[in-house]
């Protein structure tokens, strides 16, 4: 993330997790990447 005087921007050099593109990204469910960064109930 880095925030400026511009705004915000935000990269991901990982990519889209399997099954969002750039047709659904606004409408497919959201769901964790990785199961250790996610806390039950969140």
């Amino acid at each position: 993330m880095q925030v400026d005087d511009a705004g915000l921007g935000i990269a991901n050099p990982g990519g889209l997790i399997e099954g969002i593109n750039i047709n659904n990204l606004l409408t497919a469910e959201s769901r964790g990447r990785s199961a250790y960064y996610v806390r039950p109930g969140a």
